[in-house]
């Protein structure tokens, strides 16, 4: 992980890594989480017949992770939707289903109000924060 060779194709690539301490497997909560959704998935096969076959299935995984995966951090809107700014009018929509679901039936809804909002943070380790314009 830290040859020059692995480093320099990272800068190429603009990927950010990170290097877990040594013997310690759940240090980098980045990969762990990308490993459990990877591997959580029920269309994550066993095996892959070559190389090509494993892309194509990582790139459609990435796909569905940030244009179809609500993710709760970003309070259920999908990182391309952050990204191109359109979750006010999605949770302003959300929003009144969830008061006019509430008028119709209040004893479903207890007394806590929800509200969702669209993050302007969003805090991804113990050090790091995204901020959203």
């Amino acid at each position: 992980m830290k040859g020059k060779a692995l480093t320099s194709l990272y800068n190429l690539l603009q990927v950010r890594y990170t290097h877990g301490r040594p013997h310690v497997s759940d240090d980098n909560p980045f990969i762990e989480s990308w490993f459990a959704v990877l591997k959580g998935r029920a269309s994550f096969p066993e095996y892959s017949g070559d190389i090509h076959q494993a892309r194509k299935y990582v790139e459609s995984l990435v796909a569905w992770h940030n244009g179809q995966h609500m993710h709760s951090r970003l309070d259920y809107l999908t990182p391309d939707q952050m990204d191109k700014n359109v979750g006010g009018p999605i949770q302003e929509h959300r929003n009144k289903a969830i008061e006019q679901a509430r008028a119709q039936r209040p004893q479903l809804f207890g007394s806590r109000k929800l509200q969702l909002r669209v993050p302007t943070k969003v805090r991804l380790a113990l050090h790091e924060t995204v901020t959203y314009n």
